[in-house]
Parts: C-alpha cells; structure tokens; sequence
C-alpha cells in the first residue's frame, strides 16, 4: 500500500499594520505574512486586545479611533504535520492621528531706505493644530532659493524684488509645506534733513 510520510513544518506568521492620517485613509490595514499556512489557514486579528476579525482572509481593514494602538494576528494553519496547530505574530504598534495644520506670516520692515537696503526677515509659525516634528525654512528671492535660516538677512535689496519664506514639517501626517505671504520690496528715497532759523525783524 503506497503511503506519503509528511514533513514536520513549523507555521510561523508576521503582521504588518500601517499608520493611519485622517482624512487621507478611513482605517488601518493589517496584513499577515505566513509560513507553512497549508492550502487552507485561518486567521484572528487583534487590535488592543480585542479580536476584530476571524476568517481565511490573510488582511483586514477597518477604522480605529485617534491614538496610540498595538495588533497582531494568529493563524491557525493548515499542513497535515506541524509541530504546532497556530503561530502567532509579534505585536506592531501603529497611530491614528488627525492631519496637522499651520500658517506661515512674515515679520518684515516696514521701510527700506536706499541708503541703507539691508533688511531682515522672520517667518512666524501660527495657527499650529496637532504635532509638526522639525521644521525647516527655505527663504526665496525674486523665484531663487537663497538662505535656509530664520531669521533671512538680505542684503542689498533693490525695487521690486519678492521675498517669502516656505516652511516644510517632516511630521508624518501634515499638511505641508506652507508659504509665507510675499514681501514687494519698495526702496524709500533718502531724504536729507534741513532747517533754517528766522530771526523775526526788530
């Protein structure tokens, strides 16, 4: 009589979730990675502990409130010869987290004089809603990119030159980069001051 004499095979799975920006995606996705599953496995996810789902599907999505969170998965397998009937994953922690906002204002001078076309500039963070990471700051002149500090000093403005600021968040979960509003600017002629004494007639 013929006979098949099946390997041992140790079932193993791994997990994979994604971090989750509202309102760019509605929910998570959790994604099993198996290894001697068999033709037929099954699978349980768990979101802080709770089972969320049981079936043979090998992924799941579903929507998860703002905060800090941990999964894993189990998967029953299938092969005739394991040496356990389930594998469970390591745990994988992921975040739901609302998209931040901020703008950009510009503190600039109020009057450039020909004898003197230096001036400076700062960007201003405000109206700032959730987490921003690092910011950087790329300051532009008439189109070209010209210093990465904040403060900018200029120097040697001429009539009509355009000058903005455009602030970038390396936050994961961000609307960004953000511009500055322009500064036009506008050289103030020099005037000389003069005075004159009257003597009223005796």
């Amino acid at each position: 009589i013929p006979f098949t004499i099946n390997p041992l095979l140790t079932p193993s799975v791994s997990l994979t979730a994604n971090n989750v920006c509202l309102p760019n995606a509605t929910g998570v996705t959790l994604t099993a990675g198996p290894t001697n599953a068999g033709t037929s496995p099954t699978y349980k996810f768990y979101i802080d502990g709770t089972q969320v789902y049981s079936g043979t599907s090998p992924s799941y999505s579903g929507s998860v409130s703002v905060g800090s969170h941990s999964a894993y998965v189990v998967m029953t397998t299938s092969v005739a010869c394991p040496t356990a009937t389930t594998a469970t994953s390591t745990t994988k922690n992921f975040t739901v987290a609302n998209k931040s906002t901020y703008s950009v204002t510009l503190s600039s001078p109020t009057t450039i004089c020909a004898n003197n076309n230096d001036a400076g500039f700062y960007a201003n963070i405000t109206n700032v809603t959730g987490d921003l990471g690092t910011l950087s700051y790329q300051w532009y002149r008439s189109g070209s990119p010209v210093s990465t500090s904040n403060p900018y000093m200029a120097e040697d403005l001429t009539q009509g030159e355009i000058i903005y600021c455009r602030v970038t968040s390396n936050y994961w979960c961000v609307t960004s980069p953000v511009n500055s509003p322009s500064y036009t600017v506008n050289i103030s002629s020099t005037v000389t001051p003069t005075v004159s004494i009257q003597v009223p007639k005796i």
